[in-house]
């Protein structure tokens, strides 16, 4: 569905007139406690509509809730949790100018020693990874990503591969 379906059914019926509406969530702010994330925690809301998700979870205390809706246009007409003589488009671009830009994104890894082995292999989060053989013997690192796993030795990439977990071998 895109986003001028969405404006139209918004523009066209009130909230509470659509049949997915509900005055309160019944089970989300239940699971969000329970999962024991924390008061601080971030959560997201996606797609939240009239959604009123943050409003029960403020009541919990968490008060880490963002909501993320194609519907931008609703935004002009929801007051914001904080400041209610102001909707949250308001406050939006009142706060954008203080806002810091996005950082780039950042190759992130768990880096551990590993020892190749005779056979040229480094056991890496219960695999083994191939590994040129002139580094048999030696002591190398290992940088896990969520996806692939690097060998580096002397500050040089040797060797990269897809990290397999064991569901996948």
């Amino acid at each position: 569905m895109s986003k001028s379906h969405w404006d139209s059914v918004y523009g066209r019926k009130a909230a509470d007139a659509v049949n997915w509406y509900a005055p309160h969530l019944a089970e989300s702010p239940g699971y969000i406690q329970r999962s024991d994330v924390g008061k601080a925690a971030s959560i997201i809301d996606v797609g939240g509509g009239e959604s009123t998700l943050v409003d029960d979870l403020s009541q919990c205390r968490l008060h880490g809730v963002t909501v993320v809706n194609r519907c931008g246009a609703l935004w002009a007409d929801l007051h914001h949790p904080e400041r209610s003589q102001f909707s949250v488009a308001e406050m939006l671009e009142h706060e954008l100018p203080q806002l810091m830009p996005m950082p780039e994104p950042f190759d992130g890894y768990v880096k551990t020693p590993a020892r190749v082995s005779s056979t040229c292999l480094v056991s890496v989060a219960r695999n083994r990874y191939s590994v040129p053989c002139e580094l048999a013997g030696h002591i190398v690192s290992a940088r896990l990503n969520p996806s692939r796993v690097v060998i580096v030795a002397d500050d040089q990439v040797m060797a990269e591969h897809e990290w397999l977990t064991s569901e996948e071998l």
